[in-house]
């Protein structure tokens, strides 16, 4: 009986070990493969064709082909170097798409790679227009109303003169400050000639670096650029062939200039109509151009995002202010604020009031527009 468990448990051992030495690697090594474009997360407009190449490599010389798939759908093979598909989207639904380039070798292992796109509809593009403010003189400041009281800072009112000038309709987009980080000399870090312009890597950014250019995250070309520093700011304007706009002009602007009905928000008393803010932003800055306008034709200067100004920040400044286009302090830690935020109250919307911050902060509250003057 013992020989026969013995015979039985030898059987076993050989059955096992030669079912072992079946699966051991037979010496063909799998081919190796990578897709160099489109890059992970690449972006296109529906109709555009995406150019999928590889680099398809097998160590023993035994490559068979290339599948390209899209969303597991087999949709080509490409037996001869280089291995590429060209995938027409013309009439592709807008949505992520999974690409997925498989090398086959002539024992049919395998490897794959995968990249995800995203095909989009094109989006209109809010023009960059300027109004012309004409100069007159206002009253600079607060005005005490049963709505709100003033702060200390918005105080004196005071009589304030200001030439005539342009400002742009809108808040500066992501799309024409990408234009603008295309034409300049920048580092992946937002900084040019050792000052950072604007904070690329931030999570709230809305602007990324695509094959080979600096574009939109898609759905936010109109919404008003952040994580911009005044130093940015200034540097576009100036790009632009103008500047920002000084305390006093955007504060007349903000009034409708010498149409103002002299309301409490820029374009009327009617916050929701006229801004976004906390009670409807709904946690997000908005495109630009979707509230009301005041009446000059302007958007957005109560609420949506804080507006960088030219001006040094001083809370006693209207105390000292001349009267003739005041251009703030000579000197100072702090630039001016104006406008309000969306999610700020409706206080910080008020066409008067005043904020501040380091003409270094970047974050995703900030932005401004672009002033140029008539000569």
């Amino acid at each position: 009986m013992k020989t026969n468990i013995f015979y039985l448990l030898f059987i076993a051992m050989a059955l096992l070990l030669g079912a072992c030495a079946g699966d051991e690697d037979d010496g063909n090594s799998k081919p190796s493969i990578i897709i160099t474009s489109p890059n992970n997360g690449q972006t296109y407009e529906q109709g555009q064709n995406v150019t999928i190449i590889t680099e398809a490599d097998d160590p023993d010389g035994n490559l068979y082909k290339v599948k390209f798939y899209i969303d597991d759908y087999l949709i080509n093979e490409d037996a001869e170097a280089p291995y590429r598909y060209v995938w027409s989207t013309i009439g592709i639904e807008e949505g992520q798409y999974l690409l997925t380039a498989e090398a086959v070798d002539t024992d049919q292992k395998s490897s794959r790679a995968q990249v995800t796109v995203e095909i989009y509809t094109e989006i209109e593009i809010t023009p960059m227009e300027m109004i012309l403010v004409e100069g007159g003189i206002y009253d600079m400041g607060c005005a005490s109303n049963n709505m709100y009281s003033c702060f200390s800072h918005e105080l004196p009112i005071h009589s304030v003169a200001v030439d005539s000038f342009y400002i742009s309709k809108h808040e500066v987009t992501n799309y024409y400050f990408a234009q603008f980080l295309n034409e300049i000399d920048i580092d992946s870090m937002g900084v040019y000639q050792g000052e950072t312009i604007i904070d690329l890597q931030s999570s709230n950014i809305q602007i990324k670096y695509q094959a080979g250019q600096y574009v939109p995250v898609h759905g936010k070309e109109n919404f008003p650029v952040v994580e911009v520093s005044w130093y940015g700011a200034k540097l576009y304007c100036e790009h632009q062939g103008g500047r920002l706009p000084t305390e006093a002009e955007w504060e007349f602007a903000a009034r409708g200039g010498n149409e103002t009905d002299s309301t409490i928000f820029a374009g009327g008393n009617d916050i929701g109509a006229v801004a976004w803010y906390v009670e409807n932003a709904e946690n997000s800055a908005h495109a630009v151009g979707t509230r009301r306008a005041n009446e000059l034709g302007i958007h957005d200067m109560s609420g949506n995002v804080w507006e960088w100004c030219n001006d040094w920040y001083d809370e006693a400044y209207y105390e000292v202010s001349p009267e003739n286009n005041p251009t703030g302090p000579d000197n100072g830690v702090e630039k001016v604020l104006r406008g309000g935020i969306w999610n700020g109250d409706a206080v910080f919307c008020r066409v008067s009031y005043r904020d501040f911050s380091s003409p270094l902060i970047t974050n995703n509250a900030n932005g401004f527009r672009l002033v140029k003057d008539l000569n």
